[in-house]
């Protein structure tokens, strides 16, 4: 696999060409993928996660990703021990959540800022929209992803066969229920135009409450605090 790098501890049967595929039509700028096919579950019990290689040491849960054997890597994208267990019988999906992670890495490797400011409007838009319920799969960047990782698992198996195993998913799980119906309904796009725009009108009407809180976690965790990475806090919310 062209920059790529495949740790399948979860130890499933794995088409690297399928993977080959994804990467290609990912379109994705320079740089090492390290997919790691886990044989646990991830932090916060994650589907899949994405890690970009310049943040990890704030990330306590992923700080092992730094250790030596695994290689160079530019960004991690992980799945949990149940997806890749439950790849063979959602074959679709599965190619979904990877889709949806390259999205993830697509977005931190082409632009990293953006990555962060989404990243810090998720952790704390919930505390202070004490009138709107954000759910994550609404968030601008999800929904940009989940566009992401629809377009891919259609190209490899097809919108069809996708729709029917989320149905099915539906059915027989008790999680993430908003979001799998709402991904049959989510139109395939793998670009990240206007996110920006997107996550503004999101914050902007709770800039003072956020821009607190920010202070308050860079004050408490220092250089572990991903807010560290900002050094102007009105930038981010100039259109």
């Amino acid at each position: 696999m062209k920059n790529a790098q495949l740790i399948n501890k979860a130890n499933v049967k794995v088409d690297e060409a399928q993977i080959d595929l994804l990467l290609s039509e990912s379109q994705l700028p320079p740089g090492e993928i390290l997919l790691l096919l886990s044989d646990a579950a991830l932090a916060n019990d994650d589907q899949g996660c994405c890690v970009p290689r310049q943040l990890v040491h704030m990330q306590d849960d992923y700080r092992y990703l730094s250790d030596k054997s695994f290689g160079r890597w530019d960004c991690c994208i992980a799945i949990s021990r149940e997806q890749c267990d439950a790849a063979s019988s959602y074959p679709a999906y599965f190619t979904y959540l990877l889709g949806h992670e390259l999205g993830h890495a697509k977005l931190c490797l082409s632009d990293i800022c953006l990555h962060i400011h989404s990243c810090l409007i998720r952790e704390f838009i919930g505390a202070v929209s004490d009138k709107v319920e954000f759910m994550e799969h609404l968030m601008p960047h999800e929904r940009r992803c989940d566009q992401f990782g629809v377009y891919l698992s259609s190209i490899v198996h097809s919108r069809d066969m996708l729709s029917a195993e989320i149905e099915r998913k539906v059915k027989e799980e008790t999680k993430n229920q908003a979001r799998l119906r709402s991904l049959l309904t989510v139109v395939p796009r793998i670009d990240f135009i206007g996110l920006r725009d997107e996550l503004l009108s999101l914050s902007i009407p709770f800039k003072a409450q956020l821009i607190e809180l920010w202070e308050e976690d860079r004050r408490q965790y220092g250089q572990n605090s991903l807010v560290s990475c900002i050094h102007d806090y009105e930038a981010l919310f100039i259109a």
